[in-house]
C-alpha cells in the first residue's frame, strides 16, 4: 500500500464499536466511580475529578454511541493531560 492510500485510509476511517445501549445499575456506576476516583496522579499532585455520563450529556461529532462515559476533568494545569492519560490506562488496566 502507497503512502497517498494509507493516509486516505486514515482520513476516512470510521469506528467500528458498537455498545449495547442498555444502561448500567445504579450500583454498578457507583462501583465504578468509586474505583475511578481511587486512581491516584502521576504526577505534580493535582487531584483529577472524574464523572459518568449518559449518551446524552455528550455531544460532538466523536463520541461513539454508549449508554455511558467516564470523562476526567482537570484544572487546566500542566500535569493535567500527562496525569489524565495515566489515569485512563489505570482505568484500561
Amino acid at each position: 500500500m502507497g503512502a497517498e492510500n494509507l493516509f486516505e485510509s486514515i482520513r476516512v476511517r470510521r469506528a467500528c464499536r458498537t455498545y449495547d445501549m442498555a444502561p448500567l445499575s445504579a450500583s454498578a456506576l457507583a462501583q465504578i466511580a468509586e474505583q475511578a476516583a481511587a486512581i491516584p496522579v502521576l504526577l505534580g499532585g493535582q487531584d483529577l475529578s472524574t464523572e459518568i455520563l449518559a449518551f446524552g450529556q455528550v455531544r460532538g461529532p466523536l463520541r461513539a454511541k454508549a449508554p455511558h462515559y467516564l470523562v476526567i476533568y482537570g484544572s487546566g494545569d500542566q500535569w493535567d493531560r500527562p496525569n489524565a492519560g495515566f489515569v485512563f490506562e489505570q482505568w484500561v488496566l
